[in-house]
């Protein structure tokens, strides 16, 4: 109960002491092209609330829907999650930075918000620009999830060697090399990982699923009109696993990535790998503003 009035009462703080200075818009959805996962997309938006010389404040609501085949274990095919990441850009000095997130979410079947169904993360992040060409990231994340408490290491890096050509990293998960053709068309290829779980209220036999994916594809944006972009992302899911569990062990601690799994061992797993498509459409209001 205490971690719903702390969500809300964030909510209500955010919405009575900023003005909206700006709404960045984003819609992805994925079909199935095989496995049992039929259908997934989201929305999110992006408001930064404050802007100064050396300080910016940003709050982002998500919202994720997830439907699953009927062979799947349980009666429950179609699931959501929202969240609401509120992020504090702070410029220390010419060449560090640090970004400050808080992403509390509900993770539920589609119309059932139970207070069990709430989890959420935080991630202090430091940027040092060592050059025009070069930014290297290093810092320490905390989520709260069905499986317990997790410590993510963050390092990465993001570097720009000609004005065409910019590659970023994440370790160990995420990786993306990305070439300006046009100003008006963009592509190149990613590696990376997605993770998706949810609470399941009713159900007698388990309590909540997880689902851990690791993804190598290639993708491709193309600007449509004014500040519209429209992408299109086509890959292979090197591994797909969808388990359900029976019980929550939120007081366990351990030290992994994101798409770190629980210790319990799963009570039933559907495994696929296989090809997939993915279609996105973005407002960006500058080139330079990166709120995802």
């Amino acid at each position: 109960m205490i971690r719903v009035i702390v969500f809300f009462s964030l909510v209500l703080l955010l919405k009575s002491s900023f003005g909206q200075q700006g709404s960045p818009f984003s819609f992805t959805y994925e079909p199935s092209t095989g496995g049992e996962i039929q259908q997934r997309g989201s929305i999110q938006m992006a408001y930064p609330l404050l802007r100064s010389d050396h300080n910016r404040l940003i709050i982002s609501p998500q919202y994720r829907f997830l439907q699953t085949g009927n062979s799947f274990p349980i009666e429950e095919t179609k699931f959501a999650q929202t969240s609401l990441r509120v992020i504090w850009q702070h410029e220390l000095n010419d060449r560090w930075n640090l970004n400050w997130v808080v992403a509390p979410a509900f993770a539920f079947i589609s119309g059932n918000y139970s207070p069990e169904a709430l989890t959420g993360m935080t991630a202090l992040r430091f940027n040092w620009k060592k050059s025009e060409q070069i930014t290297y990231v290093i810092g320490l994340s905390y989520a709260q999830r069905f499986s317990g408490n997790l410590l993510i290491p963050i390092a990465g890096f993001r570097w720009t060697p000609t004005e065409r050509a910019t590659f970023t990293g994440t370790l160990p998960l995420w990786f993306r090399a990305e070439w300006a053709v046009k100003p008006a068309f963009h592509t190149g290829f990613f590696s990376g990982g997605n993770g998706y779980n949810a609470f399941l209220p009713d159900n007698a036999q388990y309590k909540y699923i997880w689902l851990q994916e690791r993804n190598l594809g290639w993708f491709a944006n193309l600007k449509m009109t004014k500040n519209w972009w429209v992408s299109l992302d086509a890959g292979y899911k090197l591994r797909q696993k969808l388990r359900t569990y029976t019980e929550m062990n939120r007081s366990s601690w351990q030290i992994g990535t994101p798409l770190s799994g629980s210790k319990q061992e799963p009570d039933y797993e559907f495994e696929f790998k296989g090809w997939f498509i993915r279609l996105s459409i973005a407002f960006r209001i500058h080139e330079s503003d990166s709120f995802i």
